[in-house]
């Protein structure tokens, strides 16, 4: 059952180890497919996995089939069930990403500048979540509020990684690419590069949004 879905997701997963978005056992993905969430388990690294290892939930995180499910699956719910016109998630530990995170002091509601017209088309902002514990009840409900309250598709986890959302997985995951290449102009730059005017968001949004 769901098994050219769950193959879709264990190719998505080596394509993220693949370009060291994460290292080891870190990282996890999901993708809603009708009520049934698929998961990576806990424990597994994302460019090892085969299509029996992916875990099977109910929206209420029964797991049905497969290993035991990422410590992470609270948050990948609370998403899930609070916005429903998501169906994919992609939590990654990209090294440019975090550093962004790490140095940040202030503005936490938009942490990325826009350098390139293609950050503005696939992201737009990025938001951050002061850290959280890891797979705590705290962490799910600041990452969903601050999905619901951004409506952005991607947001930094301080001290932690990147979360980016979206309707299928290949699309999510070149948004954490994305973010990931913007974090890195951001951190060579040292922020002092030229950011995208108002007017020029504006007018990219307009042509290519509408």
């Amino acid at each position: 059952m769901l098994q050219e879905e769950k193959k879709h997701l264990v190719e998505i997963c080596c394509e993220i180890a693949h370009k060291r978005m994460v290292t080891g056992s870190g990282g996890n993905v999901s993708m809603k497919v009708g009520n049934i969430i698929l998961i990576t388990p806990s424990g597994f690294a994302l460019g090892s996995l085969k299509t029996q290892d992916i875990s099977e939930l109910k929206l209420d995180g029964e797991c049905i089939a497969g290993q035991k499910p990422s410590k992470e699956t609270p948050f990948h719910l609370a998403i899930y069930n609070e916005i429903p016109e998501i169906k994919a998630i992609i939590h990654t530990h990209s090294f440019y990403s975090i550093c962004v995170g790490l140095i940040a002091q202030s503005n936490f509601h938009d942490i990325i500048p826009p350098y390139t017209p293609s950050f503005v088309m696939k992201v737009g902002r990025v938001p951050m979540v002061p850290f959280k514990i890891p797979g705590s009840y705290e962490l799910s409900q600041a990452i969903t509020a601050t999905f619901l309250e951004n409506r952005s598709k991607a947001l930094l986890l301080q001290n932690h990684g990147l979360v980016t959302v979206d309707n299928n997985l290949r699309d999510a995951l070149n948004i954490a690419e994305e973010v990931e290449e913007s974090s890195k102009y951001h951190i060579v730059l040292e922020g002092r590069g030229k950011k995208l005017s108002g007017d020029e968001i504006n007018q990219i949004n307009a042509k290519y949004k509408s």
